[in-house]
């Protein structure tokens, strides 16, 4: 079983390979001289997971919130949208991103961005109880996205496997 001091030791390489297969990733699907939704999700699903990777890093995690990391967070939260959005155009053949689904991806990076720049900092200063609340509801919006996730793929089960996607 590893113990809490090994844990540091084996961060920063798997953050760093998971990194450098995200940028790989990321590099291939921008070649694609034509790319499909399905590619161009993936593609802005791949690059918000490069930035959550730097995020997430345990000295940047260890910081206060700021304003400086409020791009950071708002960015991994809409991740969430994102592979919303990448289910969809894994499991839907008709799917098709619209500016209301860009909308949605916008709205969640300013609420996480937001959220982490001016509530957190605010409750953090004496700020009323409804400002903890509210924070932890923008906190908790991904999981809404994470459930429109797994409807979009049981939505569309009986399609998966018919002759045509052989």
């Amino acid at each position: 079983m590893l113990t809490t001091p090994c844990l540091p030791l084996l961060d920063a390489p798997l953050r760093g390979a998971m990194f450098a297969c995200l940028g790989l990733l990321a590099s291939n699907l921008a070649r694609l001289p034509q790319r499909r939704p399905l590619e161009n999700i993936g593609l802005a699903l791949a690059l918000g997971l490069c930035v959550q990777v730097l995020a997430a890093w345990p000295p940047v995690e260890a910081t206060p919130p700021s304003g400086w990391r409020a791009p950071l967070v708002g960015v991994s939260m809409g991740n969430s949208v994102l592979f919303w959005l990448w289910v969809r155009s894994l499991c839907d053949d008709d799917f098709r991103p619209t500016r209301r689904h860009a909308a949605a991806w916008a709205a969640m990076v300013a609420a996480g961005a937001l959220n982490i720049g001016w509530l957190l900092p605010w409750h953090l200063a004496g700020a009323p109880g409804w400002v903890w609340t509210l924070s932890e509801i923008v906190f908790a919006l991904p999981l809404l996205f994470a459930v429109l996730a797994i409807a979009a793929a049981l939505s569309h089960w009986r399609d998966d496997l018919v002759e045509r996607r052989r």
